[in-house]
């Protein structure tokens, strides 16, 4: 749709890692530790419903939109779909998908010209970084699911 309604050519990679660190979406930036990310102080929390240092060094890559290092995680056997304990059960591609589905919301009435939940419409610069985000959010969940270990 992107590609035929409003031109977008997608034969060349779009730097998320470069636009999450500048703000323009919702993303943990370069120097954020794992402290930063999940918002705990004990690492072996972290691991108690069995995840290892490798699928927390996912999660932690994925947050920050890192998809070399994503992949090579993955590749070296890092599960998308471990579960991390900080205070609630989670893993890094329920937080992708997560995220995509709320951004989804926020596009949807600047593609197509209408007012948001609000009822005024919806502003542009907004509505842009919002598909930025969301395509990232995206990108990164297909990059993930090829590995998920556990079916839905």
């Amino acid at each position: 749709m992107l590609a035929e309604r409003f031109g977008v050519d997608f034969s060349e990679e779009i730097p998320f890692n470069d636009y999450a660190n500048a703000g323009v979406f919702y993303a943990d930036r370069e120097e954020d530790t794992w402290e930063d990310i999940f918002l705990v102080d004990d690492y072996s929390a972290l691991k108690k419903l069995g995840a290892t240092d490798l699928d927390i060094q996912l999660y932690i890559a994925v947050s920050k939109f890192k998809f070399g290092e994503v992949l090579q995680l993955l590749e070296n056997g890092a599960k998308p779909d471990a579960i991390i304990w900080a205070d609630e059960e989670w893993s890094c591609k329920d937080r992708i998908g997560l995220e995509a589905s709320y951004l989804g919301t926020y596009v949807y009435p600047i593609l197509f010209e209408e007012n948001d939940c609000s009822g005024s419409k919806s502003d542009v610069s907004d509505g842009l970084c919002n598909l930025i985000g969301l395509a990232a959010h995206h990108a990164m969940y297909n990059l993930l699911e090829p590995y998920c270990t556990k079916t839905e």
